[in-house]
């Protein structure tokens, strides 16, 4: 495979955008650079003989190469991805989790304006109602109430 100039494979074949490494760490961190710790950290091998999963990149393969003396790489296939435990796949996951809180906050958002926009044209109907107000609030604040008078401006 050919490599590029920072160590990792040219994706000009679009065969290699749907695999993935498995990276199974062979070796302790025992005497290691604080450099190479911070590598199995990212990357999620915790202990000698555990595997994870990643995406085939040149993020990837910029880490695995200050490291290689201590893990071993396999390709796998999109489709035979189903195969591994889901332990192995905990990367992936978590990629799928966090696209996942992204998506629940901005739907969070969305009902939170939605409920405000709600609240909003019930006061304008009541007011409305009551003959108080002829003019609508267009903001979505509704007016503070406080039982003490407002100070004078001086």
């Amino acid at each position: 495979m050919a490599m590029n100039r920072s160590g990792g494979p040219i994706f000009r074949n679009p065969e290699l955008r749907d695999t993935y490494l498995l990276i199974t760490m062979t070796r302790g961190t025992a005497r290691k650079t604080p450099i190479v710790r911070d590598l199995c950290a990212r990357l999620l091998l915790r202990r000698p003989n555990t595997s994870r999963i990643h995406p085939d990149g040149p993020v990837v393969w910029g880490m695995v190469r200050k490291m290689m003396h201590m893990v071993e790489l396999h390709r796998i296939p999109k489709e035979d991805l189903h195969l591994y435990s889901d332990k192995e796949r905990l990367p992936l996951t978590l990629r799928k989790k966090k696209r996942f809180r992204i998506a629940e906050k901005q739907e969070k958002k969305e009902s939170k304006e939605a409920a405000e926009a709600k609240a909003l044209a019930l006061y304008n109907e009541r007011m409305r109602s009551l003959g108080l107000v002829d003019a609508v609030r267009d903001s979505a604040r509704l007016p503070f109430w406080s039982p003490y008078p407002k100070p004078s401006a001086c």
